[in-house]
């Protein structure tokens, strides 16, 4: 599993590499299971749109994983 990042003005993503690399799995009733992964990221005053890519791949490239989902950030100042 890794995290990947793609700042505002980014055409490709970058991979986050994490201080603590701890993924939990969980299995459930339906015999499924469940990968939970948790990435710290600070913001800064200069960020304003973010997005985060989590995936599962043995690959150090990102965005080519068989499974993912993006999250995305827009930050405005406060009283905008």
């Amino acid at each position: 599993m890794q995290w990947c990042v793609k700042k505002e003005n980014d055409t490709t993503w970058t991979r986050v590499k994490l201080q603590e690399d701890a993924i939990e799995a969980m299995e459930n009733s339906s015999e499924t299971i469940t990968l939970f992964s948790k990435m710290t990221y600070h913001v800064t005053v200069l960020d304003r749109s973010i997005e985060f890519l989590v995936e599962l791949s043995s690959s150090s490239t990102c965005k080519i994983g068989d499974y993912f989902t993006n999250i995305s950030l827009l930050i405005k100042e406060k009283g905008n």
